[in-house]
C-alpha cells in the first residue's frame, strides 16, 4: 500500500493499494463514515480523503492476478495523480464518472506490450477523469513478486519521476506518443541481477531521459525537495536504495563501496544533472 500528502493547497490525501479477492475492501474515514467499495476483482486501487480524513472517491483498476499487488501514488501541484502498479496480464483502466455516487466506468484497457510483465501508469485529474496511460515492461525469469517494486514523485514543473527495482534483459520503454510502438528498447546493464531503473518523464507523459543504478541494487526510494512550494526553486529529487557490490555504477560515474551491504543517496537538479552522494 501506498500513500501521499498532496502539494496542492487542499492538502487532500491519496492511497493506493491492492484489492486481492472480491470481497471488497471496507473503508473508515475521520467521520466513522463506512464505504464498502466491492470491485469484484483482482487489481489497484485509489481512494481520495479531503485534510480531515473523510472519503472523497474510489477509483479501481483491473486484473487477474494474485502477484501485481506493488503500487504507488504521486501527485502534483495541480491536484493530478499518477499511479503506477505492475501488471503480468492485461489490466482494466477505470476513471470516474460521478462523485456524488461514487460510479466509475470503463476508460480502456493495457495489454503487456513487451515482455511477460510490465509497469503501467495512469494520470488521472483531482476528479478522478484519466489524463493519459503508459508503460514500461521486461522479460523476466525472476519471480514477479520480487521485482519492479515502483515507487515515484512529481516535482514541482510536473515531471513525473519513476523508479523500480528490475531484473531481465530489457527494458522496453514506452511514452504517450505512441503507446503500441516501444519509444526505447535498452539493454539492462546486469541483466542475472537486481539493477534500479529511474525514468523521466514529463507532465504528458513524454519520455525524457533513463538510467540506471546497477551493481545488485534494489529496494529504491524517492522524494522531491518540497521546499519549491515556499517559493524557494530547487525542485532536487533524492533517490536512495540498496546494492551489494564492490562497486555501483551510475550514468557515467562509479561510486565504490565494500564488499557487503551498502547505501545509496543521489540527488537530481532541474538541469538534469545526477550528483553521486
Amino acid at each position: 500500500m501506498s500513500a501521499i500528502l498532496t502539494n496542492e493547497e487542499s492538502n487532500n490525501l491519496y492511497v493506493t493499494g491492492y484489492q486481492q479477492d472480491g470481497n471488497g475492501i471496507c473503508v473508515v474515514d475521520s467521520s466513522e463514515h463506512i464505504v464498502t467499495i466491492n470491485y469484484g476483482y483482482y487489481g489497484n486501487f485509489l481512494c481520495k480523503f479531503d485534510k480531515s480524513g473523510k472519503f472523497i472517491w474510489s477509483i479501481a483498476n483491473k486484473f487477474n492476478s494474485v502477484l501485481a499487488n506493488k503500487s504507488s501514488v504521486a501527485c502534483d501541484l495541480n491536484g493530478d495523480i499518477i499511479i503506477t502498479g505492475i501488471h503480468v496480464y492485461d489490466v482494466d483502466i477505470y476513471e470516474l464518472t460521478d462523485i456524488n455516487t461514487n460510479t466509475s466506468a470503463f476508460y480502456k484497457t493495457l495489454p503487456v506490450r513487451s515482455g511477460n510483465c510490465g509497469l503501467y501508469m495512469v494520470k488521472y485529474n483531482s476528479s478522478g477523469k484519466a489524463i493519459w496511460t503508459n508503460g514500461l515492461y521486461m522479460d523476466t525469469s525472476a519471480p514477479i513478486d520480487q521485482v519492479l517494486k515502483p515507487v515515484s514523485v512529481i516535482d514541482g514543473n510536473g515531471n513525473f519521476y519513476l523508479a523500480a527495482e528490475i531484473i531481465g534483459e530489457y527494458v522496453h520503454i514506452y511514452d504517450t506518443r505512441n503507446e503500441n510502438t516501444a519509444r526505447q528498447i535498452v539493454e539492462i546493464p546486469n541483466a542475472s541481477v537486481s539493477n534500479t531503473i529511474l525514468v523521466k518523464y514529463n507532465n504528458n507523459g513524454i519520455l525524457q531521459w533513463y538510467t540506471f543504478i546497477s551493481g545488485v541494487s534494489g529496494q529504491p526510494s524517492i522524494c522531491v525537495d518540497n521546499r519549491f512550494i515556499k517559493g524557494i526553486d530547487t525542485n532536487n529529487v533524492y533517490l536512495s536504495g540498496t546494492y551489494y557490490n564492490s562497486t555501483i555504477d551510475i550514468y557515467n560515474g562509479t561510486s565504490s563501496g565494500g564488499p557487503a551491504y551498502e547505501t545509496y543517496l543521489n540527488s537530481i537538479n532541474s538541469n538534469d544533472i545526477f550528483i553521486v552522494n
